[in-house]
């Protein structure tokens, strides 16, 4: 009980900055912001399989990217990938310089992708190349066509990214029940789900 209680502690100071940014934003803002429980399994994750490269797909304003680069050894890499340029840069204000050197910025434009015959995803444009241990899916979450927002539609761009990872390389996705679903139905040959973890690995 004791251990449980240092360890929420530990927790809670270590990602104070994000848990400022949720009272900050409060209300249904504050969803944007990763949760405390999420950070803790993503350092579990990043720790575990010793982690050191990392693709996040939807920066956001860069409170996930921030948790991930604490956790991440020194010489650890994150490329993080968004949609718009005002995310990008409250992520740069967000994240504390220390860790920036950690993290590549990329900006890409969204657009529906089509795999397979009738079925539509939303999937960056552009995509930096990497040779990556972790793929964190957080995004894009919609697209604007003409007078259309486009939501709902499964995350296509790990479709465009999976015959290029390499053996063993992880996959986390964050919330999209779509896109993982999409995974077992179509990748299952090449993908394995542990359940457990809530983690894909090719």
């Amino acid at each position: 009980m004791i251990k449980k209680i240092l360890k929420e502690l530990f927790y809670n100071i270590r990602y104070r900055k994000i848990n400022k940014l949720r009272s900050f934003f409060g209300g249904k803002e504050s969803n944007w912001i990763i949760s405390l429980d999420d950070c803790v399994k993503l350092d579990k994750i990043i720790k575990k399989y010793k982690i050191k490269n990392i693709l996040e797909l939807g920066t956001g304003i860069g409170s996930s990217t921030l948790s991930m680069a604490y956790s991440l050894p020194p010489d650890g890499h994150i490329d993080t990938v968004e949609q718009f340029e005002k995310c990008i840069e409250r992520a740069k204000q967000i994240i504390p310089k220390k860790y920036k050197d950690k993290i590549t910025f990329y900006r890409s434009e969204v657009e529906i992708f089509q795999p397979f015959k009738y079925l539509n995803t939303l999937a960056y444009k552009e995509l930096p190349r990497g040779d990556w241990d972790l793929i964190v899916i957080d995004g894009p979450s919609f697209q604007i066509e003409g007078d259309y927002l486009i939501t709902s539609l499964p995350r296509g761009d790990i479709i465009r990214l999976i015959e290029t990872l390499k053996d063993k390389t992880f996959i986390y996705i964050d919330g999209s029940l779509v896109t993982r679903k999409l995974l077992k139905r179509f990748y299952s040959h090449c993908v394995n789900h542990n359940r457990k973890e809530d983690l894909f690995q090719k």
